[in-house]
Formats: structure tokens, sequence, C-alpha cells
């Protein structure tokens, strides 16, 4: 063996050496998903998809602003979509991960819709209290003011007819 060969034994051996130590440190982990677990988190993204649009729905009914979450869902639809797509071609791997994002994109949405509901519940009741606290006054004023009216209107008669003078009718 030549000094050159040696050298170059010498050398794929620390370059081996460092691979694998760099190898052992460094990991990186590959995991393949399966047709079941892909499912199976395509299913729990459905369930966090119809709850929270059931409470956006809720929200939007008891006369929230709901453009903002509308978007949200609309965001986690379209990935459950691409989950569904690919896990109709077989790629459970991007399934599941599509999937994982569309959960993860509606994390809050139910909150952000409970309390939003609770403002809008909130408001409507504090309008239904001014309606009839208004209304209230309203026909207060309405009464006093027709029992005034028709106090002057019946001495204003009663002084008219008092004041009339008796007529003969020709002919008696």
């Amino acid at each position: 063996m030549s000094l050159s060969s040696k050298k170059l034994v010498k050398l794929v051996f620390v370059a081996l050496a460092v691979f694998l130590f760099v190898a052992s440190v460094v990991r990186c982990s590959v995991y393949a998903y399966t047709g079941d677990e892909a499912y199976a988190r395509m299913a729990e993204a459905d369930g966090s998809l119809r709850q929270a649009f059931g409470a956006v729905a809720d929200a939007a009914g008891a006369g929230a602003n709901v453009s903002g979450l509308t978007f949200e869902l609309d965001a986690a639809g379209g990935l459950l979509a691409q989950a569904n797509a690919s896990y109709r071609v077989g790629d459970f791997g991007n399934a599941t991960l599509f999937a994982e994002r569309s959960i993860g994109s509606l994390v809050g949405v139910v909150q952000e819709a409970g309390s939003l509901k609770a403002a809008a519940d909130s408001d409507r009741l504090s309008q239904l209290g001014w309606t009839a606290s208004f209304s209230s006054v309203g026909l207060s004023l309405l009464f006093v003011l027709g029992l005034f009216g028709w106090r002057f209107l019946r001495n204003r008669y009663f002084e008219g007819v008092l004041e009339m003078k008796p007529e003969e009718v020709a002919g008696n």
C-alpha cells in the first residue's frame, strides 16, 4: 500500500466515523401513516369543523358579526377537502397532515363564536331594555296628555253649552 492509498483509507474511515456520529446525534424521524390513522384524523377534523360551524351558526343567529369566522371555516374546510383528496389517492401522510392543519386552524373558533354570541345577546337585551323604557315613558306621556286634553275639551264644551241661549222654534 502506498502512502496516498493509506491516506485515502484513513480519510474514508474518518468521514465514515463523522457521518455515523452526526447520524446518531441528528435523527430524522420518518413516520409513515396508515390508512386507519389518516381516516381517524380526518374524522376528528370533520367533527371539529361541524362543531365550529354549529357554534358560528348559533352566533350568527343571535345577530353577531361572524364574517371573520366564516373565513376560518372556509380555510379549514378547504384543508379537509385536500385531506380527503389525498386519502382517496392513497397518500395517507398528506391526508393526515392536511387533517391536522384543518384541526389546528379551528382552534379557538368555537370559543370566539361563543363570546360573539354572548356579546350579541347582551346587546340585544340592552336594546330591548331601552326600547321598553322609552315605550313606557311614551305611553305615560300619552296618557297624561290625553287626560289633560280631555279635561280641556270637556270644560270648553260645557262652557259653550252654558253660554248658549235658547231659541224658539217657529210654529210652536
